[in-house]
């Protein structure tokens, strides 16, 4: 009798987290890049930050990724700014994208078109 009541309470508790994870993952209004902007002009090292604004505030189970050129470059789940070191000079696509725990695209940012110039030295 111990026994089934447990097994009971372990099939709700089950039962009730799944209807909540389903329930409290958003629906993402606001995916941007709000810096660099767009067709900026990076003049350094091709050193410079990534801030990205998101619309309600990502979900536990979910997980921002920074997509520059179509790959992936960082990931978090908490910090919305990200530091490119050192990318190559030339035109280089932005993007952001939220995805699940699956690995399930859930939306993607606008892309952002950069130039990366880094001034050669004459000799």
């Amino acid at each position: 009798m111990l026994i089934r009541r447990i097994l009971l309470i372990l099939i709700l508790l089950t039962l009730s987290y799944t209807t909540y994870a389903s329930t409290t993952t958003p629906t993402y209004q606001t995916l941007a890049i709000q810096t660099p902007a767009t067709d900026e002009t990076i003049r350094n090292n091709g050193d410079f930050m990534v801030k990205i604004r998101i619309q309600p505030t990502l979900a536990v189970t979910d997980t921002l990724q920074l997509v520059i050129d179509g790959r992936v470059v960082a990931t978090s789940k908490r910090d919305f700014n990200f530091r490119v070191p050192r990318l190559d000079r030339g035109t280089h696509t932005i993007q952001a994208q939220i995805v699940n725990q699956h690995n399930t695209l859930i939306k993607v940012s606008n892309p952002v078109t950069i130039y990366v110039h880094q001034p050669t030295m004459r000799k």
